[in-house]
């Protein structure tokens, strides 16, 4: 209200402390500046990002902690409120731990926070030395997964785990991160190995387990796309007279096969995820987001995933959850329709609608 009306700064009642705030990575101006020089006692406010993403955004969080302490201490700033927002999608409290801490010595140092080395302090001064190690370097990855996760999606991580993942905006961003996909699996497979360490070498449930949950999820996270852009791939590569053999192997097999297939392997994997984020996906998840994890086991399970206009003009009814797919041989190759659904796979992930009408 201050920073939109400036004129009202001059009626602030003597004695009223004013907490110029922000959570973004570098200090948000309009907020700071019209408070930046006057002689007003000022306390700035940053924030643990842990309420949009899967993970704590510590990149994030660290450099907005870091930005207003090194602007705000020149125009003698009191203090530090380090804030932590739980009115989101999903957040865990404990993996705030290590961004509270650094907050806290980040206001009582002169000197910049030595970031290279503040996981292996961290743990060193709250884990036992048996299995802090372990826990350094499970937080590192951890941070690094998110940080990738977060440039393929977007920021929100939490948030964008349940985009629709076939949907085109969202594939063509995928398309130019398919490493920073790679890398996120990677760096969240590593932070499972040493946070599964830590536990087995007797590291506390209290702070471990929550951070390896996240971890699980940003595997997750990882894969759904990677599959959602491979699945995306085999299907244009098919074209809409696809052989037989093709049919068979890559939509039943690669595809839609309920043993080890790109749409059973990410919920097989996450049965362990499942068992601790269950509940609260049912209540925060958009119900398609939720059919994503159960395999499909049939040609029009398969197609309902891979059409989203089918699944769009079909909501609500059991044609295509029941149909089954015909194939009808033509010249070329094969047709591919579901039963009573109008569905071509020409019209899929190719910007045609396919009723041949407005995709609205």
């Amino acid at each position: 209200m201050l920073a939109k009306y400036p004129k009202l700064i001059s009626q602030i009642p003597p004695g009223t402390i004013v907490v110029p705030w922000g959570y973004d990575a570098t200090v948000y101006e309009p907020y700071w500046a019209p408070f930046a020089s006057l002689p007003i006692p000022k306390i700035i406010a940053t924030g643990v990002s842990i309420w949009n993403s899967i993970a704590p955004d510590f990149d994030v969080t660290f450099s907005n902690i870091d930005s207003f302490l090194e602007v705000g201490r020149p125009h003698g700033i009191l203090g530090v409120i380090n804030t932590i927002w739980t009115d989101d999608i999903l957040v865990l409290m404990r993996p705030a731990f290590p961004g509270i801490a650094y907050g806290a010595a980040a206001a009582w140092q002169r000197d910049p926070m030595n970031r290279e080395h503040f996981f292996d302090n961290y743990a060193r001064a709250v884990y036992p030395a048996p299995f802090s190690a372990e826990v350094a370097a499970g937080l590192k990855a951890l941070t690094v997964a998110e940080t990738h996760l977060s440039a393929a999606l977007g920021e929100e991580t939490s948030r964008h785990l349940w985009d629709p993942p076939f949907a085109a905006p969202h594939l063509a961003r995928l398309r130019s991160h398919r490493e920073d996909l790679r890398q996120a699996r990677l760096e969240a497979e590593q932070a499972q190995e040493h946070l599964s360490q830590a536990l087995r070498l007797g590291g506390d449930h209290f702070s471990l387990a929550d951070f390896l949950l996240e971890a699980r999820m940003l595997d997750y996270a990882g894969l759904r796309n990677i599959y959602a852009l491979e699945i995306a791939d085999i299907w244009q590569q098919m074209g809409s007279r696809p052989k037989s053999e093709d049919v068979n192997f890559y939509l039943s097999m690669e595809t839609a096969s309920h043993d080890h297939s790109r749409t059973a392997e990410p919920g097989n994997n996450s049965v362990k995820v499942r068992r601790r984020v269950s509940a609260m996906v049912e209540l925060t998840a958009p119900a398609e987001s939720i059919r994503e994890w159960i395999p499909r086991r049939r040609y029009a399970a398969a197609a309902r995933v891979l059409c989203p206009r089918l699944l769009k003009r079909t909501a609500g009814s059991s044609d295509v959850a029941t149909a089954p797919m015909r194939l009808r041989n033509r010249p070329g190759g094969l047709s591919i329709e579901v039963s009573g659904s109008g569905f071509r796979p020409s019209a899929c992930l190719s910007g045609t609608p396919a009723d041949g009408g407005s995709e609205d």
